[in-house]
């Protein structure tokens, strides 16, 4: 997958949270918080990892945190999200988790900071969903 391909999932992640978020408003709040907080989490660590690679430096470790996050969306979400839904979003964490190999890309010039500024828009969307869950 290719450090833009790997952005464009990223985002897709994003939209798809805020998207679920907007249809599960009648579900039980404690079960709203417990996927608004994982969402607060993932929408932190894209906003982290963006910071990271603007200013050049390597995201270590950021990769295992999103693919984690990727399992904790399919394993425990399913209830609130739904079986489809879950493993939905939480195959595309997984399928975009490999976010320290855009560091090379944009070193090399293969994506630029433009196209990197999706990543911050997936961490807008991961926390505006966080918030609509529990508001």
């Amino acid at each position: 997958m290719t450090g833009l391909e790997i952005v464009q999932f990223l985002w897709a992640a994003g939209k798809t949270a805020y998207e679920i978020a907007t249809g599960i408003k009648n579900k039980k709040e404690e079960d709203r918080r417990k996927v608004a907080e994982l969402f607060q989490h993932i929408g932190q660590l894209l906003h982290e990892t963006y910071l990271e690679l603007d200013k050049g430096n390597y995201p270590y470790g950021h990769c295992r945190q999103i693919a984690i996050f990727g399992e904790q969306i399919k394993s425990k979400c399913k209830k609130l999200l739904g079986e489809e839904e879950a493993e939905k979003l939480g195959n595309l964490l997984i399928s975009a988790h490999e976010v320290e190999r855009l560091h090379g890309e944009l070193n090399s010039g293969t994506i630029n900071k433009w196209e990197l500024a999706k990543l911050q828009e997936a961490s807008g969307e991961f926390i505006a969903a966080s918030k609509l869950l529990i508001f």
